[in-house]
């Protein structure tokens, strides 16, 4: 889950989405 943490910290989150399986970001 360490990488939710570092998605939310990075500005413009809402142009980026995590794949559940792979859990890398899209």
């Amino acid at each position: 889950m360490k990488i939710v943490v570092c998605v939310k910290q990075v500005p413009g989150t809402t142009e980026v989405s995590i794949d559940p399986e792979t859990k890398r970001l899209i």
